[in-house]
């Protein structure tokens, strides 16, 4: 039976924010859906960023924002965003679900918080 793995990472900017990832790692079958969780205490950061990394060391991928609770997807990733849905039901708390489940979805999933520029 296949399996997928992930493993959370802090990823933060130059100034450190406090973001807590959870769960730090999990195993899901191919087909579920998987929601990951990031949390910061700076109030006034009003964006939060996922990113996708596939193996150590490979670039990361940017899947999107979020200001407030209006999700901007990374252009490209339009077409599957309905795969990865980004929420934030607080200023301080974002959530990305990633449904259907694929091999290619084996990854760290880093998340990041700023003020928006």
């Amino acid at each position: 039976m296949s399996q997928l793995r992930w493993m959370m990472s802090l990823f933060s900017f130059s100034v450190s924010t406090g973001v807590h990832q959870s769960p730090p790692a999990l195993v899901k079958k191919l087909g579920e859906s998987v929601q990951l969780s990031c949390s910061h205490r700076i109030t006034n950061y009003d964006r939060m960023y996922w990113y996708q990394q596939l193996e150590s060391g490979s670039p990361l991928k940017y899947l999107g924002n979020l200001n407030l609770n209006q999700p901007n997807p990374e252009t490209g990733i339009d077409s599957r965003f309905s795969k990865y849905v980004m929420t934030r039901p607080e200023v301080t708390e974002s959530s990305l679900e990633i449904k259907s489940l694929e091999a290619s979805d084996s990854a760290t999933y880093y998340c990041a918080s700023s003020i928006a520029q």
